[in-house]
């Protein structure tokens, strides 16, 4: 699966990751489609963001099928 990395502030690539497992009855697999960007994410990207930690994969806002 693809994921975006930022390695530091500044430095943003696309990565392949390995596809997570079901590791209990009551976890499920979904198919991203769609994935937006937030203000978060732009702060992390610019260093400005006050929690965030390096190297981090950023992204959360999502919709599945």
């Amino acid at each position: 699966m693809k994921a975006v990395y930022v390695s530091e502030p500044g430095k943003l690539e696309v990565i392949e990751k390995e596809m997570p497992e079901i590791k209990k009855e009551t976890e499920v697999l979904v198919k991203i489609t769609a994935a937006g960007i937030c203000g978060s994410d732009i702060h992390i990207f610019h260093g400005t963001h006050a929690y965030a930690t390096y190297p981090r994969i950023i992204g959360h806002e999502a919709a599945a099928l």
